[in-house]
C-alpha cells in the first residue's frame, strides 16, 4: 500500500509539473506572438516613412530641375504669348514624365502664369497663390514641401516647390510648383493590413490612413481656438475637424471609445517637419485565425497529455 501510494504522489508530481510547464509555455507564446507583431509594426511603420521621405525627395528633385530650364526663367522674366507657350509644352513633358497632376509657375507675386491645368475649368492660371506657405519660403530661396488640399481643386496633394532664378542667377523671378497626388501615399499605407496606420499632419491631422473612416480626423482632441488657427491657414479646407476618439493611457498605448487598447508607433518625416506616420496595433487582434485556434486550445491539449501520463 506505501509503496502504491508513492506512486500515486509522485504521479501526480509529475502531472502538476507537466500542466505548471504547459501553462508557462501558452504564457510564453502569446507574449512571443505579441512581441513578434510589435516589433513587424515598428519596422513597417518606419519603413514605409522612409518611402514617403523618398517619394517627397524625388519631387523636390524635379521640381529643381524644371526651376533651371531657361524657358522657365524666360516667362517669369518676360511673360507674353510666346514664352507662355513655349514653356506650356515643357510643364506638359514634365506632368507627364513624373505623373504630377500639375507642374505651374507663379510669378514674384504669386499669380499663376501657366500650368499643365490650364484647359481644365479648375485651371490654376490666373489665381494667387501667394498666402501658401511654400510659394513664401521658395521666394525666400529655399525648396518647400507642402501636403494640403488643393484650394481650387479640393483634392490632396503634395505640393514641392522652388525658387525660379532669373537668366543672371541674382534674382529671384518666380516660384516652380509640381503636385503630385496622394495615391503613392495611400497604396504604400494600403499595403499594411495588420495596423491602422496614417500618414499625419499639423495639430495631428489624420491626411491619409488605411482606415478611411480616420481621413481629415484628428488622432487628439484639440481645443476650440486651435480648431480656428488650424481653419485660417487653409490648408485642410474650412473645418472644424472631429476628433476619432483615442485617448492615451501610459506610454505609447492608448484607447478608444469602444474600450480597444492601442499600441502607437510614430515616425517623424525628416523632411516634412510636422509631419509622421503613426500606426496603431490592436493589442487583442495580433493573433492569426490559426494562432488563435492553436493558443487557446493548447491548455486543453497539455492537460489531456497529462491525464494520458498519468494513466
Amino acid at each position: 500500500m506505501k509503496l502504491r501510494a508513492i506512486l500515486i504522489v509522485i504521479a501526480l508530481i509529475a502531472v502538476l509539473s507537466i500542466a505548471f510547464g504547459g501553462i508557462y509555455f501558452v504564457t510564453s507564446l502569446r507574449k512571443s506572438i505579441i512581441t513578434i507583431h510589435e516589433r513587424k509594426a515598428d519596422f513597417n511603420t518606419q519603413f514605409i516613412r522612409d518611402n514617403i521621405e523618398r517619394f517627397i525627395e524625388m519631387n523636390d528633385r524635379s521640381v529643381l530641375a524644371l526651376a533651371s530650364i531657361e524657358e522657365v526663367k524666360t516667362v517669369l522674366e518676360s511673360p507674353d504669348s510666346k514664352t507662355i507657350a513655349d514653356v506650356n509644352i515643357i510643364l506638359d513633358k514634365f506632368r507627364d514624365i513624373y505623373e504630377a497632376e500639375a507642374c505651374y509657375l507663379m510669378d514674384a507675386k504669386g499669380k499663376t502664369i501657366a500650368s499643365t491645368n490650364r484647359n481644365q475649368s479648375d485651371s490654376f492660371v490666373g489665381k494667387s497663390y501667394s498666402f501658401r506657405p511654400y510659394f513664401k519660403r521658395s521666394l525666400k530661396g529655399d525648396s518647400a514641401v507642402y501636403m494640403a488640399v488643393g484650394k481650387t481643386t479640393g483634392k490632396k496633394g503634395v505640393f514641392n516647390s522652388c525658387p525660379v532664378y532669373g537668366n543672371d542667377n541674382k534674382a529671384i523671378v518666380g516660384v516652380a510648383v509640381i503636385k503630385t497626388s496622394v495615391k503613392y501615399i495611400e497604396d504604400q499605407l494600403a499595403s499594411e493590413q495588420d495596423v491602422l496606420i496614417s500618414l499625419v499632419g499639423p495639430e495631428g491631422l489624420i491626411f491619409v490612413s488605411n482606415c478611411s473612416y480616420w481621413v481629415l480626423k484628428l488622432i487628439w482632441k484639440i481645443p476650440d481656438s486651435e480648431q480656428v488657427e488650424l481653419a485660417k491657414t487653409e490648408q485642410f479646407g474650412a473645418g472644424p475637424w472631429k476628433w476619432i476618439g483615442v485617448k492615451k493611457i501610459k506610454g505609447n498605448e492608448v484607447v478608444d471609445d469602444y474600450k480597444n487598447r492601442y499600441r502607437i508607433y510614430k515616425y517623424e518625416l525628416k523632411n516634412c517637419p510636422a509631419w509622421s506616420v503613426v500606426s496603431f496595433l490592436h493589442k487583442e487582434s495580433v493573433f492569426t485565425a490559426l494562432n488563435v485556434r492553436f493558443v487557446n486550445n493548447a491548455e486543453y491539449i497539455v492537460v489531456f497529455l497529462c491525464f494520458c501520463i498519468g494513466l
